[in-house]
């Protein structure tokens, strides 16, 4: 559960470098959570019949809840490519910059220190 609570602790850092595994396992554990309360939601409103559903209020809280530490682990991801946290807003542009911001995600992070701070991979 690490993947999932360090970055919620940092949630307001935007300083500093988060390494890829860091970032992805993150966006995987969201992506998972979600994905659960979403099901959820659809089975019981399936078995309820146009009852609203407590559980659709659960994932869009979920969805909320994450957004700024998704934004700070995105901006230390960022930071790890000795990029700016300006580079995020490169994915505002449609489709071309998010698939640009994906490719800054995937990349090898700087070896040794940057301007940035200490390289993740090998401080403790």
């Amino acid at each position: 559960m690490n993947w999932l609570v360090n970055p919620l602790k940092k949630y307001v850092v935007f300083s500093g470098r988060a390494s890829r595994k860091e970032y992805w396992m993150f966006v995987l554990w969201i992506i998972l959570i979600y994905l659960v309360l979403v099901l959820l939601d659809n089975f019981l409103k399936i078995k309820l019949d146009d009852v609203p559903s407590f559980v659709a209020l659960l994932s869009r809280i979920w969805a909320w809840a994450v957004a700024l530490p998704l934004v700070s682990i995105c901006v230390r991801r960022l930071h790890d490519t000795s990029r700016s946290a300006w580079w995020l807003m490169i994915g505002l542009v449609p489709v071309l910059g998010l698939i640009g911001l994906f490719v800054y995600m995937i990349m090898n992070g700087t070896t040794g220190n940057n301007k940035f701070g200490l390289d993740p991979n090998f401080s403790s």
